[in-house]
């Protein structure tokens, strides 16, 4: 699922809000919040370190798991990733 809400404090931009399965969503980021809430590259070690430590293990005790993201972007590069599908 994808939510598109503009930027209240500048007209160009757009927030694109994604949901989904982890492993789909994940390969798509870039940086992750840590424990402290402060910003973290995200590198493939960390992903994957995620999806087999973390993301398993809720899933092997039937627990419902999605992840949720979010990136900052311009007009027109909405509608170049909108053209891209």
């Amino acid at each position: 699922m994808v939510v598109v809400r503009e930027v209240a404090s500048s007209p160009d931009l757009v927030r694109v809000y994604v949901k989904g399965a982890p492993e789909i969503v994940l390969k798509h980021c870039e940086r992750y919040y840590n424990n402290q809430f402060m910003p973290e590259d995200l590198n493939e070690n960390e992903k994957s370190n995620i999806l087999d430590n973390h993301i398993v293990d809720m899933a092997q005790r039937a627990q419902k798991v999605i992840s949720y993201a979010y990136k900052e972007m311009s007009l027109s590069d909405l509608d170049q990733m909108i053209e891209d599908f």
